[in-house]
């Protein structure tokens, strides 16, 4: 091929859209010589012809001749300049591409089928049957031709696929062993045709050219096979292949056994004199012979519906009986719940009263204990000469105490040694308990209760309540206005360990912070996992907050994990409840606050007049609240506001 003239030389073969751009590429299936005569190639020869692909480039192909991808063309060509894989590109200035050949299209695999009628409803549906020239369609191991003349008679030709490939090597090529195409107009092999006429027009036919007007011949048959042999005699009149025409006369046969008039074709037919007469003449004879026969078969019918009421309307009572049965068994259960929720309801208060009861009794103890003290009192001051010089007495002897301890206390001690006061050195600070409660509270409800009751006792609004618990819930550090609510937190958890610490200006460093308990409380929360503990801090404003606590904050946003120079986390049942002075202090830093958890800084006191009172409630043992509660709420409890800004208002009035 090399000594080949290109310019003379065109290429046959399928344009194929290169996506997303104007291009195409040619598959080759053979070419044309200077005197126009076709030579095939296979998919390997047209790789040796066409290197490396067995195809030509064709830039800019989609914009000139768009109405062409698809088709068999044959195009000039020229080598190509660049270093691509193909080696020839279409010569758009040597002559104008023109198609050469049909493409086989490729059908779907059930688009063809063994009823003709939805043969013919496939075909129609995916547009086979509206070209106006021969189709051929390539499906499996068949190929068929659907060509217009035949779609007129309703029938198309099946051919062997490996058969015509055979028998048409020249003619029938491909390029990929997939994609065919013919060249010319003619194949070699054997046909068969295939009927596909609907059966609505088939049943049209059986009426308009056999039952209307060969009517006399099937009145006249006396039975079912002579009026199949008139019909197989009407339609193999027609012209048609041997397999078309057996498969017509075997759904005709079928139809007539199960065929059934429209009311329009009956109206159709008394229009027909000889037909009216006939039918007339028909009805006259055998009405009352009709009347009779039906009037048995819906009496029969009649009976059975009546029965199949019976059987239904028994089947609705057993069902409805079972339902009422049901309902009666879930009363009867629902009584017994209720008994025995009245009775243990019963012992509650029975239990209640007796508890009432034994309270009385040591009221009217305390009252009897009261009494004894006021007379001690009595007698005490009947005798307060006595008293006073019995004390002179003890005075001396605590004096000459105190005098020996502090002459041991001004010699250096064994073991205390000097430490750096910036270090963080634990001094042993006291950590208060509180034990009111002994049996833990089993709903989040229950403490919103209790913190109520308490804020009352305090003199503080109860609305704050619900908000302060999920300030425990979601943050580390909360800033309340006052310690009224500080105690009536305290109070309200029942059962827990806690610190009070008062800031001063002297307060630098996060030292300050962890010798003044911190440490402590922290060891003591290891200790004591199922214990809340609450270091308080009061007067936060004495010294400027980012200095003493920044590592608070830091922890608080997830900046560090651990406290400073130790490998100790933030204890899940650690909280810091936090004050500010209402005097004159430093400002509160926004960048540190907003980080805590800041109930709104307003006055919550209920009455005025009664600030200075004070009522240390006893427990009502209701419960107290477990530090896990507090970590299983967080993915429930919806994250509160943080009314930080209220602080940092309050600081510049």
């Amino acid at each position: 091929m090399t000594d080949i003239d290109y310019t003379q030389f065109k290429i046959v073969g399928v344009v194929e859209a290169q996506p997303n751009t104007k291009h195409a590429i040619i598959n080759a299936v053979g070419y044309l010589g200077s005197d126009w005569k076709f030579t095939p190639l296979s998919p390997t020869e047209a790789k040796q012809v066409f290197p490396s692909r067995g195809r030509v480039f064709a830039p800019g192909f989609q914009d000139r001749y768009k109405e062409l991808i698809g088709k068999c063309i044959f195009a000039g060509m020229m080598p190509s300049n660049n270093d691509g894989a193909d080696k020839f590109i279409w010569d758009r200035e040597n002559g104008m591409p023109d198609e050469y050949g049909t493409v086989i299209i490729n059908g779907l695999a059930n688009e063809i089928d063994e009823n003709p009628d939805k043969t013919y409803k496939n075909l129609k549906t995916n547009g086979r049957l509206d070209n106006t020239s021969p189709t051929y369609l390539c499906i499996l191991s068949k190929l068929y031709l659907i060509d217009p003349d035949n779609i007129k008679k309703y029938y198309i030709t099946e051919m062997d696929l490996h058969f015509v490939k055979n028998a048409n090597h020249e003619s029938f090529v491909t390029y990929d062993h997939t994609h065919y195409v013919l060249i010319g107009n003619h194949l070699d092999g054997p046909t068969r045709a295939i009927d596909i006429m609907p059966d609505s027009i088939l049943r049209d036919w059986l009426i308009k050219e056999f039952l209307v007007k060969e009517w006399s011949q099937a009145l006249n048959s006396k039975s079912l096979d002579e009026i199949e042999n008139g019909l197989i005699g009407l339609i193999s009149k027609s012209i048609l292949h041997k397999p078309v025409l057996k498969s017509r006369i075997n759904r005709l046969s079928s139809m007539l056994e199960l065929f059934v008039f429209s009311y329009e074709e009956m109206t159709n037919f008394l229009t027909l004199p000889t037909l009216k007469r006939t039918i007339d003449k028909s009805i006259e004879t055998n009405s009352e012979k009709f009347i009779e026969k039906t009037k048995s078969k819906y009496a029969k019918e009649l009976e059975n519906l009546k029965e199949t009421n019976r059987l239904l309307i028994e089947k609705e009572h057993t069902n409805a009986a079972d339902v009422i049965s049901k309902i009666h068994r879930k009363i009867e259960e629902a009584n017994a719940e209720f008994n025995a929720n009245n009775e243990e309801l019963n012992k509650k208060t029975k239990l209640a009263e007796e508890i009432i009861a034994l309270q009385l009794t040591k009221i009217e103890e305390y009252k009897i204990a009261i009494e004894e003290l006021e007379n001690t009192l009595h007698s005490i001051e009947d005798n307060k000469e006595h008293v006073i010089n019995d004390f002179a007495v003890i005075k001396d002897v605590m004096q000459i105490i105190v005098s020996q301890k502090t002459k041991q206390a001004i010699l250096p001690h064994p073991t205390f040694q000097k430490t750096n006061n910036n270090a963080p050195t634990d001094f042993g600070e006291t950590i208060e308990s509180l034990n009111d409660e002994s049996e833990e509270i089993k709903l989040p409800q229950t403490f919103k209760t209790r913190l109520e009751f308490y804020l009352t006792k305090n003199n503080r609004k109860t609305e704050i309540a619900k908000k302060i618990g999920q300030y425990m819930v979601h943050y580390k550090a909360i800033l309340v206005p006052d310690n009224r609510i500080i105690h009536s937190i305290i109070k309200a958890t029942g059962r827990c360990k806690y610190s009070i610490q008062y800031v001063t200006p002297e307060w630098r460093s996060f030292s300050n912070v962890w010798n003044n308990g911190l440490n402590t409380m922290i060891h003591s929360c290891i200790s004591n996992p199922d214990i809340i503990h609450y270091y308080i801090l009061e007067n936060i404003n004495m010294s400027y907050l980012p200095c003493y606590l920044q590592p608070i904050v830091d922890i608080s946003m997830g900046l560090r994990i651990n406290f400073p120079n130790t490998e100790i986390i933030f204890p899940d049942n650690l909280r810091l409840l936090l004050t500010s002075t209402a005097e004159e202090g430093l400002p509160l830093a926004q960048q540190s606050i907003r980080y805590f958890g800041c109930l709104q800084n307003d006055d919550y006191t209920i009455d005025e007049k009664k600030e200075n009172l004070y009522s240390n409630e006893k427990s009502d043992k209701t419960g107290y609240l477990k530090a896990d509660m507090l970590k299983n709420m967080r993915s429930i409890s919806p994250i509160p506001s943080n009314e930080y800004l209220s602080y940092i208002q309050s600081d510049y009035e």
